[in-house]
């Protein structure tokens, strides 16, 4: 069987599909008028094709999600304050309202993660994003947070939200925790709301803020453990293109946009309950050209 990750969450490959890879060419072969053959070919970047095992519908649906690219990530990579602020996710993403009179400002170097961005929020403000509601009702936030609720340490924190249930579970640096700080728990208030918050007369810090539409646990259960590396951390993903893994790139890792082709649904009756399963096909297009 094929190896493959996506965002250190490894994809299950049929083994009949092995994974395939194709080169794609920006430009054509062509011949001049006298037919002589001429290379217009000004660049080549590798697809990689494949197709999934059968997975219940619900982890088939967090496996679509997962290598389509759904979500946002906010590396708050550039410095600025008020409207200049970096408060944009990869996908251009800004909030959707701001609540409160305190301030906010984004800072270019110094952050928990190879000195990259983080966001500052000062006195009862919140900036809130309207998400997209996720089919699976679940949700994953991550972020690096600094504030009183926590000494004012650098600590990494990771919560699953599943909206039908009502039930959340939290992670402080890798490990299970039972709640977030105060400021934490306001991360999500809801659903398909964000907001990187602080409470009144406080200053707080975001990094490598990271909203998912599922449970990123059920497909990694070392999720939380992965993101904090050892207290090294790791840059959020440039959502929707990912890191890839595994054994089909020649170099053991390649940077995709992966699209989801057509699926395949069977079902099963067990203990009398009808139980349905999903297969997908997908391509996975390389970021690099040569």
């Amino acid at each position: 069987m094929a190896f493959l990750t996506l965002l250190g969450i490894t994809i299950p490959v049929a083994a009949s599909s092995s994974g395939r890879v194709e080169t794609s060419k920006a430009g054509e072969y062509a011949r001049t008028q006298a037919g002589k053959p001429i290379p217009g070919v000004r660049a080549r970047g590798y697809e990689y094709r494949g197709s999934t095992t059968l997975q219940s519908r619900s982890l088939a649906t967090a496996y679509r999600l997962l290598l389509a690219g759904y979500g946002h990530a906010f590396p708050f990579d550039a410095a600025g304050s008020g409207a200049t602020t970096d408060y944009y996710s990869t996908k251009g993403m800004k909030p959707s309202s701001f609540i409160g009179a305190g301030s906010y400002s984004t800072t270019a170097t110094g952050g928990p993660v190879g000195s990259g961005g983080y966001l500052t929020v000062v006195g009862a403000q919140q900036l809130v994003y309207a998400m997209r509601a996720s089919p699976l009702q679940k949700y994953t936030v991550a972020c690096w947070y600094k504030g009183p609720a926590n000494g004012n340490t650098w600590k990494h924190y990771v919560g699953e939200y599943n909206e039908a249930t009502t039930t959340a579970s939290y992670w402080e640096n890798g490990a299970s925790t039972g709640s977030p700080p105060a400021d934490i728990s306001t991360i999500t208030t809801g659903g398909a709301t964000l907001a990187w918050a602080a409470f009144a007369a406080e200053t707080v810090y975001f990094a490598e803020g990271l909203w998912l539409p599922f449970a990123a646990s059920e497909l990694r259960s070392d999720f939380a453990s992965y993101l904090y590396n050892g207290g090294s951390g790791r840059a959020v993903e440039a959502l929707p293109f990912l890191t890839m893994g595994g054994d089909w790139p020649e170099s053991g890792s390649d940077t995709v946009l992966g699209e989801v082709l057509g699926s395949r649904l069977t079902s099963t009756v067990v203990s009398g309950n009808t139980v349905e399963y999903e297969a997908f096909d997908f391509v996975l297009r390389s970021r690099n050209v040569r």
